[in-house]
């Protein structure tokens, strides 16, 4: 059995079953069970359900295989809202292959509410880490977070192989409007540093755009 590959399962946490995923969560919007939420505001899992949480998180460390890693956060995704508490504190973790299957399922869940508590928590990945930035990036442009662009611009230029290059790059444009700037993730490293740079120009430019006026200038 394959032993996972952090590039091949963190681009993989971003292929199907998505809806299935944002469905779970909706179940938590139930009026009648404001009684059953946390101080954060998060839906309560059950005592059996909590235990089960713990015990699946303590797993992510130990993860193996590729069969492992993608059972593990769709069970995550799976669960949903009663799991945010606990995916938030994996994401911050120190262990790298828990924050792997945290950034995985958040990425997969694409629930807004966690955008707001995940930044705060988490600092972003730098591209010493390819793949984890690629995965939050990933995450924020599927909570429809503008700011998860350059994450993504970074790893469709820089990921070694030129399958993850073209996966990240679909992603970009599958959240972010057609800007008719061409990329091609099989290119050179130079024409991919040339298209990269392009983008990177085109999400400045739309940072300022949407930067607030100043006072004297409203």
């Amino acid at each position: 059995m394959r032993t996972h590959s952090l590039p091949t399962i963190l681009l993989a946490a971003g292929i199907g079953l998505l809806s299935a995923c944002a469905s779970s969560t909706r179940s938590s919007l139930d009026p009648a069970a404001e009684e059953l939420r946390d101080e954060q505001g998060w839906l309560r899992p059950s005592p059996a359900l909590a235990s089960r949480i713990e015990l699946r998180a303590n797993e992510a460390e130990f993860v193996k295989t590729d069969v492992e890693f993608i059972e593990l956060y769709e069970w995550f995704c799976g669960v949903g809202e009663p799991a945010f508490p606990t995916l938030l504190d994996m994401a911050a973790s120190e262990s790298i292959k828990t924050r792997e299957v945290a950034f995985a399922s958040i990425a997969r869940l694409r629930d807004p509410r966690l955008l707001g508590p995940l930044k705060a928590r988490v600092q972003e990945p730098t591209t010493s880490e390819l793949s984890m930035r690629a995965a939050w990036g990933r995450a924020l442009l599927g909570m429809s977070d503008i700011e998860g662009v350059p994450a993504m611009v970074d790893a469709m230029e820089l990921l070694p192989n030129a399958n993850f290059r073209a996966h990240a790059y679909r992603e970009l444009i599958r959240h972010v409007t057609d800007n008719g700037i061409p990329f091609d993730p099989h290119g050179t490293e130079l024409e991919r540093s040339e298209g990269a740079n392009k983008w990177r120009e085109w999400y400045r430019r739309m940072r300022t755009r949407m930067e607030p006026t100043s006072a004297g200038g409203a």
